[in-house]
Order: structure tokens, then C-alpha cells, then sequence
């Protein structure tokens, strides 16, 4: 809910960058996303005006709680994406946005635990991840975006079932 996705960002912020930027509040002024220090004429991309963020977080919503008949996994690709263009916040979108995939997965009980985070995945092919967002938002090419998406949840859950397995080895190499 966007009550939920408000708070996280709260939770967030608390003694990190962007605390004083009004945090678990949806931004009531606009903001912008390019290079550091550039102007709003200067932007590579620039979300919907403030005015409309509460409408596009409820459309949001309504389609994260809708009967489509599409794969899950799907959905929060796509939801990432509007997330991550509407960019509710003054600070802390991405942040947000990343972790609403994990909680997603929980809450449609993919996972029991929150433990596939894709952040790693994103910060490693960062220009891709970049450059995929801004060609859904000025192409559509959602395809693409899924494509890298899903390659990401791949690579993510690998490592992950690769970790519980050392770990599990461990423990037993340790059992007393």
C-alpha cells in the first residue's frame, strides 16, 4: 500500500542522506534525475509533476492488487519501473524501490524471508540498469527491461542458493 511503501521510506531515512528531505512524505515540489549539480532543463529524466504523484502511486497500487493474469515476477518488473518513474520522494527512491521488490516477493509469498535483494545485481550493471529504465520511459521497451530483470533475478538467486549451501556446509562441518 502506499500507507506501507510511505513508511519504508520514513524508516529509511532515519539518520542516513536525505533525512532532512522530508522523509515518508510524498514530495510536494519537483525533482529530477541526471548527472550531479545539473538544472531541471539539463535532466536526463523528469517525473510527473507533484500534483500527480498520489494519483500515480494509487494506479500503482491498484495494479500491484489486481487479477491480471500476469506471472508475478512480471508484475513487481513492471512495478519497479513505475516506481521508480513516478520517484515519489525528494531522496531515497531507489533506495525504496529496491527493497519494495523484496517485499513484494514476500508478500506474494514467492519467499518466506526477504533475502533475494537485487540492489548488488543493479549496482554492478549500473548503466544498464540506468539506460534500461530510461528506454521503458522514452521508448517502451519493456521487453528489454523484463529481459534484464529477470537475468538479474537469475544471477541473484544463484548466488543465494550458493550461500545457503556453504553455510549449511559449514554447519555441519562445525556440529559438534
Amino acid at each position: 500500500s502506499v500507507r506501507l511503501i510511505r513508511e519504508i521510506h520514513a524508516e529509511l531515512l532515519k539518520g542516513v542522506r536525505g533525512q532532512h528531505l522530508t522523509p515518508g512524505e510524498v514530495r510536494t515540489s519537483q525533482n529530477w534525475i541526471g548527472p550531479g549539480g545539473c538544472s531541471l532543463n539539463e535532466a536526463t529524466f523528469v517525473p510527473p509533476p507533484p500534483h500527480e504523484v498520489a494519483h500515480h502511486l494509487g494506479e500503482l497500487e491498484k495494479f500491484l492488487h489486481s487479477d491480471t493474469p500476469l506471472p508475478m515476477l512480471i508484475r513487481i518488473g513492471l512495478a519497479h519501473v513505475q516506481f521508480e518513474t513516478i520517484h515519489p520522494f525528494l531522496d531515497g527512491n531507489g533506495r525504496v524501490g529496491r527493497l519494495l521488490i523484496a517485499f513484494l516477493l514476500c508478500e506474494q509469498q514467492i519467499l518466506l524471508k526477504p533475502v533475494l535483494y537485487l540492489s548488488h545485481y543493479f549496482k554492478q550493471h549500473c548503466q544498464e540498469y540506468y539506460e534500461q529504465l530510461q528506454s521503458v520511459r522514452d521508448k517502451g521497451t519493456w521487453e528489454e527491461w523484463l529481459t534484464f530483470f529477470l537475468a538479474g533475478v537469475v544471477e541473484v538467486s544463484k548466488q543465494a542458493t550458493e550461500t545457503a549451501r556453504r553455510i549449511l556446509t559449514l554447519r555441519e562441518t562445525h556440529r559438534l
